[in-house]
């Protein structure tokens, strides 16, 4: 099973060592997979945004195309980040990862006016029908 969860702040100055971090970020996140470590990113917090400002696929070459796998790893790892910026009423996610860039628009990501791909995040994390529903009606 796939784990994607912040970095323990103990182990924060190591992971920083080992990986290109960028210098302003307000988290990291580490994936995992049977205990090892299969990608990472980091955000950002932004006036009513989230910003990832790196993403990585440990070992993965940026001049291969995504494989689907690939892909569903990439799209946990946003949809985390989505999970974030929503505990924090932060309503768009932005996301700077160049790599992604080809993927992006296949998750409805839109490039804005300044290049930056951005998506409300109504858009990808939505409740499901039953919880749409007056309480009444359940």
């Amino acid at each position: 099973m796939i784990s994607v969860l912040p970095v323990p702040e103990k182990e924060r100055v190591r992971f920083c060592e080992t990986h290109p971090v960028c210098r302003e970020y307000s988290c990291i996140y580490s994936a995992v997979e049977g205990g090892r470590e299969i990608g990472w990113f980091s955000v950002r917090e932004e006036e009513n945004r989230l910003v990832i400002a790196q993403m990585q696929l440990t070992g993965r070459s940026a001049a291969k195309a995504m494989g689907e796998e690939e892909k569903l790893i990439v799209e946990l790892m946003i949809r985390s980040a989505a999970s974030y910026a929503l505990n924090r009423y932060l309503p768009e996610l932005c996301c700077e990862e160049a790599s992604l860039e080809s993927y992006l628009p296949e998750l409805k990501f839109e490039k804005n006016s300044v290049g930056v791909y951005t998506i409300p995040l109504q858009k990808l994390i939505h409740k499901c029908a039953d919880c749409q529903k007056p309480k009444n009606e359940i």
